[in-house]
């Protein structure tokens, strides 16, 4: 009798081993042909991409399509195809691109994000509370100012703004001193979830391309020289230059001064940018 239930438990035993162990080869099997497949696509788009800007590089120099800074980027979004957006998506099939002058000593822009607070348009509050009177354009109130973590800056006359990563609470703030020193608040602030969203939903994938430019007649030209791909390292890489001084804040918000709404607020809302020499900090490059 007892050799006849230890034979069933024996039987049961394999039985059961064998299932569990064929059902996690299913799924091994599913997890590496998920990545395989993921990976091929992305890799697919970066080849794609690539074959579009070998095609605008081909043009040689184009004519800006549009004044100012951002004619760079709609310039070559256009040439490719793409129509302008304000999605906070990627640019192109999950690759977000970065147009960047060859000498140009600006930051890239990672994303845009409005600090939380006490109010619920808190970068108004801010801007209403420590706005200061425009040196360029006289009786015009603005607040254009860039903050950093090691960093204490002047904002206008009266003020200072820094910021102060909370490791406990996962959230970044904004802190605000007089002209002297003294603490007045810590009330704005960004989250990490938020951030980390922000970041990843726009920003895993980076296509950064660089083009000389030069003017003739007050007409902007660009020739689309070299592109590079990159993938987000992490996000605590993120918060890590945050504090390092390497990413910066900037608030830029003004009032228009010609044109039908002249004398409405004009907010380009709170950037998070990098450095172009920092880039390889945030991002591993790809080579395709």
């Amino acid at each position: 009798m007892l050799d006849i239930v230890v034979n069933n438990y024996l039987i049961f035993f394999k039985t059961s081993f064998l299932e569990v162990f064929f059902v996690f080869l299913e799924v091994f099997y599913v997890v590496l042909l998920y990545i395989f497949i993921g990976g091929v696509f992305m890799y697919d788009k970066f080849y794609i991409l690539r074959n579009k800007f070998e095609m605008i590089k081909g043009m040689g120099w184009v004519k800006s399509l549009r004044r100012g800074s951002t004619g760079i980027g709609y310039t070559f979004e256009s040439l490719l195809g793409k129509e302008e957006d304000s999605y906070s998506l990627p640019d192109f099939n999950g690759v977000e691109i970065k147009t960047h002058r060859r000498f140009s000593k600006s930051n890239i822009c990672l994303f845009n994000y409005n600090p939380v607070g006490e109010s619920s348009y808190e970068l108004m509050r801010l801007y209403n509370y420590y706005g200061y009177m425009s040196i360029k354009d006289k009786g015009v109130k603005v607040l254009n100012t860039s903050v950093y973590c090691d960093w204490i800056r002047d904002v206008g006359i009266n003020y200072k703004f820094c910021l102060k990563i909370d490791y406990d609470n996962k959230k970044v703030f904004l802190v605000v001193f007089d002209r002297l020193g003294n603490f007045i608040e810590k009330k704005s602030f960004w989250e990490f979830s938020t951030l980390r969203d922000k970041l990843y939903s726009k920003m895993e994938y980076l296509a950064y391309i660089e083009a000389y430019n030069k003017f003739s007649s007050g007409i902007e030209y660009f020739k689309y020289n070299d592109i590079k791909f990159y993938k987000l390292r992490d996000f605590n890489t993120f918060i890590d230059l945050l504090n390092r001084d390497k990413i910066r804040v900037t608030f830029k918000v003004g009032v228009y001064t010609s044109g039908p709404r002249s004398g409405e607020i004009n907010s380009h809302g709170t950037s998070f940018s990098i450095k172009s020499s920092d880039l390889e900090l945030l991002y591993e490059p790809i080579f395709i």
